[in-house]
């Protein structure tokens, strides 16, 4: 997960990777529910268009889009994560973990 930092404010993204060889599944949250995600808090995350797959080691500038910083790196088990357009998921000792 990395922190945007852009001109109009900050956000959360969420870069998920299924293990294949396509662009990263990529959800999005306020900034303001980093403290709680990480005390093991439910989120809830709204799908964005994918990304490139750098973006999971990158931190950075990004030209005329501000910069970012990862904030967490953990798993998740695909066959557990629905991919719909809002997923709530909680973190937990490195792991994502979908809310139901």
């Amino acid at each position: 997960m990395s922190l945007h930092f852009e001109e109009n404010g900050e956000h959360l993204d969420l870069f998920l990777d299924s293990g294949e060889e396509q662009e990263l599944l990529t959800y999005g949250s306020s900034q303001e529910n980093l403290d709680d995600f990480l005390k093991g808090h439910v989120v809830e995350f709204e799908k964005k268009r994918s990304h490139r797959r750098a973006y999971l080691k990158y931190e950075g500038s990004i030209p005329q889009r501000g910069r970012i910083e990862i904030v967490l790196r953990g798993k998740y088990r695909v066959d557990e994560l629905q991919t719909s357009e809002k997923v709530r998921l909680k973190y937990r000792e490195g792991k994502l973990y979908p809310e139901r």
